[in-house]
């Protein structure tokens, strides 16, 4: 901010804040400011300053300027708890084998629920010591067993044991599915990614409903006759 001595015309006066017409008004915002200054106003110095500045330099009001600081410092450190929290978690993720070099996991989908053992083989599969296509049928529900090891390239190279128990076909076959896929993720931890991007390791929660008293199912109402 120049001297007064420095003004001797008003020319150049709209660099420092564009309103002031005269060397009077300047005096009297030198004046403004001297005051609050002493009684220790800084809010009103603060928005004297804002009342100036913002108009021929372009710089944004104090407050926003703050308000972006602080969005930036929690984003910055949100960014740093969640990488560390993916590194914790991928420190835990070590390989899980049993004394006989099989990997275990259980798998469960709406009332299913599987226990599966996995090794390197020719790729056998019993369910409940029955071959895969004699436990399920349909192809469709063959395919949802063999879904984990065809995603990570391993179709034919895993003997599978399994048991699995309650529900129909369908929540078997996905509880399968879900218990091989758990179980090749701790043979090696390195195949969780495309088997997470699949979804195979995140278990369905998904249930039917319950039926209601008074209803014909779980939210059908019977039809409502007046009389």
């Amino acid at each position: 901010m120049p001297l007064k001595a420095d003004l001797d015309s008003s020319e150049g006066l709209e660099d420092y804040g564009g309103s002031i017409e005269s060397i009077d008004e300047f005096d009297e915002m030198l004046d403004q400011w001297g005051d609050m200054m002493e009684e220790g106003n800084f809010a009103g110095v603060l928005s004297l300053l804002e009342q100036r500045l913002p108009k021929k330099s372009g710089i944004p009001p104090l407050d926003e300027l703050i308000q972006k600081d602080s969005r930036e410092e929690l984003r910055e450190e949100r960014r740093r708890i969640e990488e560390a929290l993916q590194q914790e978690y991928a420190a835990r993720r070590v390989r899980s084998v049993d004394h006989l070099g099989r990997a275990y996991a259980t798998g469960r989908r709406k009332t299913s629920v599987a226990r599966v053992w996995i090794w390197p083989g020719p790729g056998s599969i019993s369910i409940n010591r029955r071959p895969l296509d004699l436990h399920f049928p349909q192809l469709e529900r063959r395919n949802d067993v063999l879904a984990p090891f065809e995603v990570t390239g391993l179709l034919g190279g895993f003997n599978m044991m399994a048991t699995v128990k309650g529900g129909g076909v369908t929540g078997q076959a996905q509880a399968l599915r879900h218990g091989i896929s758990c179980a090749l993720q701790k043979w090696d931890p390195e195949l969780r990614p495309p088997l997470k991007a699949a979804g195979f390791l995140t278990r369905d929660s998904r249930v039917v409903e319950r039926k209601k008293p008074g209803l014909a199912k779980a939210r059908k109402a019977f039809q409502w006759v007046k009389r």
